[in-house]
């Protein structure tokens, strides 16, 4: 059998075989496993699969600017589509670039732009992608499906190519797991089951945004289903509300903490007021629901940062470095017809105030920059199945292991007769990214 490693080698160099490995300027990078459930991508009757679900769903799962610094796919909290609106709008033509040939590129590029659909969970909008395959979400789909079978005698031992994060189990959020059911909360029904994503975000981007009753199921509900959501319910006129929120923000930079802080005005919407026992009062969001609340003080600092560090994962190396990995896969590849490659490719322009390359360099997709790649290939896997000689730390882990790898565990089944872990349905485990040009492709001559 082959370690996790050189399993993962395998079907990075499979994935990268489908997409054209020669070229330098792609980049394949595993992410902890994103489940598509079947109910996320069901249309109005709950049975068929919806079209416009699916492409709703793909588009927000691709509209983010990655960082593979670490050689992982991390989610940097910025989006393409905000990133490419911003230098689209902002551009302006150099002083020996033809004025008119520009604006007529710039007004071509702002027009799609125009192009977004309205979202089938109500209110809002997105920018779509189109993916090919087109029929990636269907179950009984076979188009772009290979199945994938890593045995022994398929890989070569090799130095470990991956980070620890990717050769162990991770449970998310353990302490909270533990501690659910305080008044008035659901239990924790599936809680282990959410796709926690550790953060690599820097200290200015934990920053509380506002929600309201209008957008709660959007901004807390849904999105606690990718990670956690720490929601502070405030009022103005309360004292301490100014005097916790440096601690809290303080507590989720220590923690480097992948969850999401929003904003609940109690004094514009009593909806929560059965769940808040406090004022600021913090409620812990995982699968969508409440699984933990807590009343911050401002002479209890301690006890806040524990709290916050219970939303974090937790992560167990496996017992057994040999096991065979089997699953469907699919390299799904992705188009933004609303991005205007005539306007990344146009030299002589540039954004006043900022240096040539500010959002990217265009030579590696590793690179600095707020727009260095992006993703142009989704890698599905589907009907998992990894066997091996589990140790009983191994057995004892998989209980509350929400990925094993970069694999997510949500609704497996275990037959420890055979030692075979199932998790039937899809998941994304992984990102192929392309390097975009140059951008701006010059500085600001006033600079």
């Amino acid at each position: 059998m082959p370690t996790l490693d050189e399993a993962l080698g395998a079907v990075h160099d499979a994935v990268l075989r489908r997409v054209g490995q020669s070229d330098a300027r792609l980049a394949f990078a595993f992410e902890f496993g994103t489940p598509l459930p079947r109910a996320a991508l069901a249309g109005p009757d709950g049975a068929a699969p919806s079209p416009a679900r699916a492409r709703e769903l793909m588009s927000l799962l691709a509209d983010t600017v990655p960082d593979l610094s670490s050689g992982f796919f991390r989610r940097s909290g910025r989006t393409v589509s905000g990133q490419y609106q911003l230098l689209a709008e902002s551009a302006r033509p150099l002083p020996a670039t033809p004025a008119d040939t520009f604006a007529t590129i710039k007004a071509g590029a702002l027009r799609r732009l125009d192009a977004k659909l309205g979202s089938v969970e109500g209110p809002g909008a997105f920018l779509p992608v189109t993916a090919t395959p087109s029929t990636w979400y269907d179950a009984a789909a076979t188009e772009g499906w290979q199945r994938l079978h890593v045995q022994s005698e398929q890989v070569v031992a090799a130095a470990p190519r991956f980070g620890a994060a990717l050769r162990q189990w991770r449970s998310p959020a353990v302490g909270l797991a533990r501690r659910a059911g305080g008044p008035g909360l659901a239990p924790l029904a599936g809680a282990a089951d959410v796709p926690v994503v550790p953060s690599l975000r820097p200290a200015s981007d934990y920053a509380s945004t506002p929600t309201s009753g209008a957008t709660f199921d959007v901004d807390v509900v849904q999105r606690s289903h990718r990670v956690p959501v720490l929601l502070e319910c405030y009022a103005p006129w309360a004292p301490a509300v100014d005097a916790v929120r440096p601690q809290i923000q303080a507590a989720l930079q220590a923690a480097a903490s992948p969850a999401a802080w929003v904003g609940f005005d109690m004094s514009q919407d009593d909806s929560m007021d059965k769940l808040v026992h406090g004022m600021p009062y913090l409620l812990a969001f995982m699968n969508g629901q409440a699984v933990e609340g807590y009343a911050p003080r401002v002479d209890q600092p301690d006890q806040l940062r524990d709290f916050i560090a219970r939303l974090g994962p937790s992560f167990l190396p496996t017992g057994t470095d040999r096991m065979v990995v089997d699953f469907d896969m699919n390299v799904v590849l992705l188009d933004r017809p609303w991005l205007a490659q005539d306007l990344l490719g146009t030299p002589g322009w540039y954004v006043p105030g900022l240096q040539q390359g500010v959002f990217s360099l265009g030579q590696a997709a590793s690179g600095p920059g707020n727009l260095a790649a992006m993703p142009i290939a989704c890698v599905l896997a589907r009907d998992l199945r990894i066997s091996a000689q589990w140790t009983t730390a191994d057995r004892t882990a998989l209980d509350n292991a929400a990925d094993l790898g970069p694999f997510s565990l949500a609704g497996h089944q275990f037959d420890g007769h055979s030692g075979t872990i199932t998790v039937a349905g899809m998941q994304a485990i992984g990102w192929v990214c392309g390097v975009v040009p140059p951008l701006p492709p010059s500085g600001d001559p006033a600079a």
